[in-house]
């Protein structure tokens, strides 16, 4: 049995995190639905675990419920991101691109619902690199972040 991440509902943790994050952790037990709606109240806490135990006994009929249900309740959107946040992330001043790329990275990782394919991410990290190396680096075309 795993030790789940526990989600309070009090921290800065996005929903769509805490439920990727769950899903990773059961490793091949994700593959079966009943297993995450019977494991998911282990990995609540507080008054995220309040709310569940608080549910209509039998109010969630699969996955798709619990995790929608989740939602409704817990997902506030202040930590998710989207294309103009990530388009604004700009390399700093004594920033090395190893930092500035990690960063965009972060920054990519809180965009949840952003589908964008890897060279236009590659195109976006390198607009916003300082002008010098944009100057050094023209005419590379980079596929993806890697």
């Amino acid at each position: 049995m795993p030790e789940f991440v526990k989600f309070s509902g009090e921290d800065n943790r996005s929903t769509r995190e805490h439920v990727s994050q769950f899903v990773a952790q059961l490793g091949e037990a994700a593959d079966n639905d009943v297993f995450r709606v019977c494991l998911f109240s282990l990995s609540l806490t507080g008054t995220a675990f309040a709310w569940y135990a608080a549910l209509p006994p039998n109010s969630i009929n699969s996955w798709a419920d619990m995790e929608q249900r989740f939602h409704e309740h817990f997902f506030t959107g202040d930590y998710e991101l989207g294309l103009a946040d990530l388009a604004s992330v700009r390399q700093g001043r004594d920033e090395s691109v190893v930092e500035y790329l990690k960063r965009f990275r972060d920054t990519r990782n809180r965009c949840f619902r952003l589908t964008i394919c890897d060279s236009e991410l590659a195109g976006l990290a390198f607009r916003g690199m300082r002008s010098f190396l944009k100057e050094k680096l023209e005419g590379v075309q980079f596929l993806s972040l890697a």
